[in-house]
């Protein structure tokens, strides 16, 4: 898979993504599918109304494509619907260490899961200081989509042919999972690749049991209004690990509220790592000292929290008995989770390699005056980014 931003190939992707979240405006054209076939599944079929075919807890939704005639395949991750659980989803803006994402897994069982690398604490870091971390909202919804043992995306992967060029995207909400899925294929496949460095391979290795680690796919994203899915740690890791290799674009609209979301607030525990405390002399250990309250203070909030998300979303029985039974245990590599992990950065930045629009005067068609003045999210509309498309490189 050729790297680096190819306008016509974010075009088709746009297309396919456009296909299940819509354009957002009246009138506009159908998307442009042709020469693509859908993969049957990633819906509920009876779950109708305002979660949209939607499945699990917060009604999330997916869709994979193949080019016909090639080993070429997109999966698009929907955005949010109207429904309140979707909703929900994007306002679960507490952190999760991105190293390890731990859910729920039939009665007594934990599946984890890796968005990010560990090994760069060999480097610079310790235990104590600021980590990886991702919205957890994104993460347990990527859980969610990935292992729901009726309707989870992993076993769709795992029956893709080895060598397939395999594309991500979503918009809105999409994105910042599609973002994180690309995360974890990045990790989960490669697990058998001969080019893994000795300080790395534990963080590979560990993600065998996904059955992904010889498929050797080709993995590069293009995503679409994307709200902050990570911290500034998580999204340096994103960007050694796959953006360098010009393989993950973020198309963000300049005007758009929604990339700017979630809000950040950054500590002076988010920036400094021990080498810069260290050097400040005898008042280090002052700095160490109110670091660690603050960051402390803030993970028992995130924790609270989390618990909070895990009782509600996986632990309580609603009826059909608790939703953790319905993710698919035969993944799991742990015992009954007992302890939240919320986190303690919430510095949210943009994740991937940015490519950024802004709209014009002359962009404002007249037809759509009177729709534009009373529509907030008229930036955010995937019919908006296409009608910038002229604007990417």
């Amino acid at each position: 898979m050729a790297a680096g931003f190819i306008k016509e190939e974010a075009l088709q992707i746009l297309e396919l993504c456009a296909e299940l979240n819509g354009f957002g405006v009246q009138d506009a054209e159908l998307p442009d599918t042709s020469g693509w076939e859908v993969i049957p599944g990633g819906m509920d079929p009876d779950n109708a109304g305002k979660a949209e075919h939607g499945f699990g807890p917060f009604d999330n939704r997916w869709k994979l494509w193949r080019r016909k005639g090639s080993n070429d395949y997109a999966v698009v991750i929907r955005g949010t619907v109207s429904d309140a659980v979707s909703i929900d989803e994007d306002l679960m803006a507490n952190t999760l260490p991105a190293e390890k994402i731990i859910i729920p897994a039939g009665k007594d069982k934990t599946i984890s899961f890796r968005l990010a690398s560990t090994s760069y604490r060999q480097v610079d870091e310790s235990k104590e200081r600021p980590v990886p971390e991702v919205h957890a909202g994104f993460a347990y919804g990527l859980a969610v989509i990935l292992f729901d043992r009726q309707f989870g995306l992993i076993k769709a992967l795992q029956d893709l042919p080895e060598g397939s060029r395999l594309y991500v995207t979503g918009h809105s909400q999409g994105a910042g999972i599609a973002t994180l899925l690309h995360s974890f294929l990045h990790y989960a496949c490669a697990g058998d690749r001969a080019t893994i460095t000795e300080e790395d391979e534990t963080n590979y290795r560990d993600c065998n049991r996904f059955g992904l680690e010889k498929k050797n796919f080709s993995i590069k994203s293009y995503v679409f209004a994307q709200p902050k899915p990570g911290n500034w740690r998580y999204a340096m890791d994103f960007a050694q690990s796959i953006g360098n290799g010009g393989l993950s674009y973020t198309i963000d609209n300049y005007d758009d509220p929604v990339v700017q979301t979630p809000l950040a607030f950054q500590l002076l525990s988010d920036s400094l790592t021990e080498q810069e405390t260290d050097s400040l002399g005898k008042h280090h250990r002052f700095s160490n000292f109110v670091m660690a309250l603050a960051g402390a203070f803030r993970q028992g909030i995130s924790r609270g929290i989390d618990k909070k998300i895990l009782d509600d979303i996986f632990l309580k029985d609603t009826g059909k008995g608790p939703y953790a039974e319905r993710i698919d245990a035969t993944f799991s590599n742990g015992d009954a989770k007992t302890i939240a992990e919320g986190g303690a950065s919430l510095n949210y930045v943009p994740v991937g390699n940015i490519i950024s629009v802004r709209a014009r005067r002359e962009d404002n068609l007249k037809k759509y005056e009177e729709t534009r003045s009373h529509d907030f999210l008229w930036e955010h509309h995937l019919w908006r980014y296409k009608q910038l498309a002229k604007y990417w490189p």
